[in-house]
């Protein structure tokens, strides 16, 4: 339920010798409204301690469950126990009442005794399930869940239709609904769901049980964990609402869907000056100028920019006087002062002036000149000492531009509209604008190429085609734009890789059975337990996606990692005939082989950087961070506490792949929940060890495995939709990140 702000929180606490409970709740007229409740088992090192003491236990661990909502707010606390009041005669204290203690004295609140025959629902909380009873009456319900159905029903006009259907033995009815014990079920298949009744209370308390308590997954699990059990109309309606607006979700949950709102840009300025953009774009080096932050300004409508070195700390007055010097100044529409701001740019520079003769100026004198006339370039470039003889001879030795000039010569009308001789060079014009015809000679082609592309930035090939358009024609240069560009070696080395990923998705193939194939992997919970752990040790069975979660400390040696290996898994479900990790050094040592190979066990490593080859660990590593998210102090370091509730969790959730969940794929049968206690007891149509229990269990694997194979088909094609072929060749040079090869100190990856 959502809490109301503006009135205070009600705690009411207990603990037994097996667990703690509490509810968090507000006061509704003359009833409490349930917030959130809380239950845990009680640790076995604090069992055998005092009551006073579990007491004070179940009271710190509410406060710490519901910190965000009660901490800096005044509330009321409830509980059974003259805890607090005991805890102020004890002369020594043990150093974990101490921490209890400190932490309880942070909050604001009244505290009230409630006799132990008026705190039912925290009672039960505390106690195992065996005993699961009487659930909630002051928030509704009466002391027994069979009668507070009883009474929905009576309220519900649909159930009581269904309810007086039945006892009129109306057939149709008959076959779809079975009373039982004064509850309403719904029977298909020989499969009973409890009907729930319209009431409030009742559907949130089930919608909670099957999201909230079984780890805050999303809708299909939601969906799934109901539908084993319960029954109402528009019921998937309600769970999709529910978990929607789950606060805790909503908070915790990693943002997977698209953005809200449509995009909305900035209106487009009508011409040069009027609307800038800047940024500051930190390099994370600092140049021996004492320089770090780029300071870039952009003129949005013809996208001219200034790119100003700046220092870190550089304050607000000195950006504007950089805005001013550097664009004001330089953009201002008044240029009165132009010469001014040149000579102070070029003050800036230590340089001896030299004077050169015009005649010795060939290269910098041609630069300045128009396209028609340019002049001499480099003779090192393989070119002649001047460009337009370098240019006439090409043509002589292309028959193609022969072609041409022949045409022109000979005064033909088509090749007179769109050639023209200038100079002894050959030029295609159109609409006023003349482009110089580059004949086939691979060097001069190539010089213009690198021109347009090396000299003006590395820009990609559309940026690079518009440079050639605006001054050069030859008849495959678009062609030659584009191989050049692909084939740019500095592009290849310094650009981000920005195409979509080689080679379509190979996944690796399905296990038959349980227990054949493993897939493992470490994963950095990046804080430090209080019990001295960092790493969770993730092993996961490929076939039924069963999980155990091993908490080891950062420095764990592969010594440590078979014996946790041997210790949780081996022994209980024996040796796999393949293992799927990473190439960790532990899994690459020659002790983790040699224990592979003892056992039978073939390894397989997948390439680095590549962890979509062992997909499965990826998905179950943000499965883990979700859950732990909900569940962990705000603190974090109580995460390896966590790692059992986690695994059952993940474990008892159905999984997409499958269509079931972990545990009744391995261990051949669906472990009972505290909710099940609701439905009619199953008697098993065969037992363990007969063939008929067999044939049962080899029709659910095999519809298992069909499942799998769907879901995979499915993702593979997904995914190579994003992919592309391979066209590489063993014995192929091929271009390899820096970082693959290990970072060298000064060198820039």
């Amino acid at each position: 339920m959502v809490p109301d702000p503006q009135r205070p929180f009600v705690v009411t606490t207990d603990a037994s010798q097996y667990g703690i409970g509490a509810v968090l709740a507000q006061q509704e007229g003359k009833k409490l409204r349930p917030i959130e409740y809380m239950s845990k088992k009680m640790p076995s090192k604090k069992l055998a301690k005092s009551t006073y003491e579990r007491e004070l236990y179940a009271l710190y661990k509410a406060l710490v469950q519901w910190r965000h909502y009660l901490l800096g707010s005044f509330f009321y606390l409830r509980t059974d126990h003259q805890t607090l009041k005991w805890i102020k005669t004890q002369p020594v204290l043990s150093d974990a009442l101490k921490r209890w203690i400190e932490v309880i004295d942070q909050y604001d609140f009244k505290l009230d005794y409630l006799k132990g025959e008026h705190n039912k629902v925290a009672d039960e909380l505390s106690r195992t399930a065996n005993y699961l009873g009487a659930l909630i009456s002051e928030f509704g319900l009466s002391e027994d869940v069979t009668p507070s159905l009883d009474e929905a029903y009576k309220e519900d006009p649909i159930t009581m239709d269904i309810i007086n259907k039945l006892q009129a033995k109306d057939k149709a009815t008959t076959d779809e609904f079975v009373m039982v014990d004064g509850l309403l079920f719904l029977e298909k298949a020989g499969f009973k769901r409890l009907v729930v009744p319209s009431r409030e209370t009742l559907r949130s308390l089930f919608l909670g049980e099957c999201h909230d308590a079984m780890g805050h997954f999303g809708y299909k699990k939601t969906s799934a964990n109901l539908v084993q059990r319960f029954w109402w109309p528009n019921m998937l309606d309600d769970v999709k609402k529910y978990v929607e607006t789950c606060q805790v979700c909503q908070r915790d949950k990693p943002r997977t869907q698209a953005p809200l709102g449509l995009l909305k840009p900035l209106p487009i300025p009508v011409g040069p000056g009027q609307s800038i953009s800047m940024d500051f774009m930190d390099t994370l080096v600092t140049s021996k100028n004492g320089k770090r932050h780029i300071f870039v300004i952009v003129d949005r409508f013809t996208k001219y920019a200034r790119l100003i070195a700046m220092p870190e700390t550089i304050r607000t007055e000195h950006v504007i006087k950089l805005l001013i010097d550097n664009w004001w100044m330089r953009t201002s529409p008044v240029l009165s002062d132009a010469l001014k701001c040149w000579i102070e740019v070029i003050e800036q520079y230590d340089f001896e002036p030299q004077y050169l003769k015009g005649e010795y100026n060939k290269v910098v004198d041609a630069l300045s000149r128009r396209p028609d006339f340019s002049g001499a370039l480099i003779t090192e470039l393989g070119l002649a000492d001047d460009v337009t003889r370098s240019l006439v001879e090409a043509y002589r030795e292309d028959p193609f531009m022969v072609e041409i000039i022949h045409r022109l010569e000979a005064k033909d009308k088509m090749t007179f509209v769109e050639f023209e001789l200038v100079n002894g060079l050959l030029f295609l014009e159109k609409v006023g604008n003349k482009r110089l015809c580059v004949p086939n000679r691979e060097s001069l082609r190539s010089l213009f190429l690198g021109e347009c592309h090396d000299a003006t930035g590395h820009f990609g090939f559309k940026k690079t085609a518009a440079n050639l358009l605006q001054r050069f024609w030859w008849p495959t240069m678009m062609k030659d734009a584009k191989l050049y560009v692909e084939t740019c070696q500095v592009c290849q080395r310094d650009k981000p890789w920005t195409q979509a990923p080689l080679r379509f998705l190979k996944p690796l193939p399905n296990p038959e059975r349980p227990g054949e194939s493993l897939s493992m992997d470490f994963m950095d919970t990046l804080v430090t337990s209080k019990s001295g752990m960092r790493y969770i040790y993730v092993i996961v069975d490929r076939c039924s996606k069963y999980a155990r979660l091993l908490a080891m400390p950062e420095t764990a040696k592969t010594a440590y990692v078979i014996r946790l290996f041997k210790e949780n898994w081996v022994r209980d479900f024996g040796l796999p005939k393949s293992i799927i990790s990473d190439r960790d050094v532990r899994f690459t040592s020659d002790l983790w082989k040699a224990a592979a190979a003892e056992q039978g066990t073939q390894l397989q490593m997948t390439s680095r950087n590549h962890p979509e080859a062992n997909g499965q660990e990826e998905q179950m590593n943000r499965a883990v961070q979700h859950l732990l998210t909900h569940y962990i102090k705000p603190n974090q370091v109580d995460w390896d506490e966590k790692l059992g509730l986690i695994a059952n969790l993940y474990n008892n959730a159905v999984h997409s792949a499958t269509g079931v969940s972990p545990n009744s794929l391995l261990l051949t049968f669906k472990p009972r929940l505290p909710l099940d206690f609701l439905l009619p007891e199953k008697q098993p149509t065969a037992a363990p060890g007969t063939l008929e229990f067999a044939y049962r269990y080899e029709n659910h694997m095999q519809q298992a495995v069909e499942h799998m194979h769907k879901a995979q088909a499915a993702m593979i094609e997904s995914e190579n939709k994003h992919r592309r072929p391979s066209t590489f060749q063993v014995g192929d040079r091929v271009w390899v990140k820096a970082s693959e090869l290990g970072q060298e100190h000064g060198i820039s990856l």
